[in-house]
């Protein structure tokens, strides 16, 4: 069972971590750079970034922001805010209109260019 870690300042997983986050407050910065097996919810203003390895449920509020450079595994997506992506993204319930999809990224198996 994870557990809820809030993270309200600059904070990196390097290895690996089962645990929910909620990042949030002006200094709310996480940067998935191993690996997270948990869901997160991003609050405004922060900005959350995937350049490792995620798995779990993705919750983007209004005025936040995500970037995911390396994968995403997720089971749900929502986005009320800001989605960069340039990695790649798996989503069985597909990704928000409203994402912003970069050169080369890959979403469910279909790359863009």
């Amino acid at each position: 069972m994870s557990r809820m870690v809030e993270v309200n300042h600059n904070y990196v997983v390097s290895g690996v971590q089962t645990d929910d986050l909620v990042v949030s407050g002006k200094y709310g910065n996480a940067d998935i750079q191993g690996i997270l097996t948990g869901s997160v919810i991003v609050m405004e203003p922060a900005k959350f970034a995937v350049n490792g390895i995620m798995h779990g449920d993705l919750l983007v509020k209004e005025g936040a922001t995500a970037e995911i450079r390396g994968t995403l595994d997720a089971p749900v997506i929502q986005v009320r805010g800001q989605l960069d992506i340039y990695g790649t993204v798996v989503c069985p319930l597909g990704i928000p209109d409203t994402a912003v999809l970069h050169p080369g990224c890959i979403v469910n198996g279909v790359k863009y260019d």
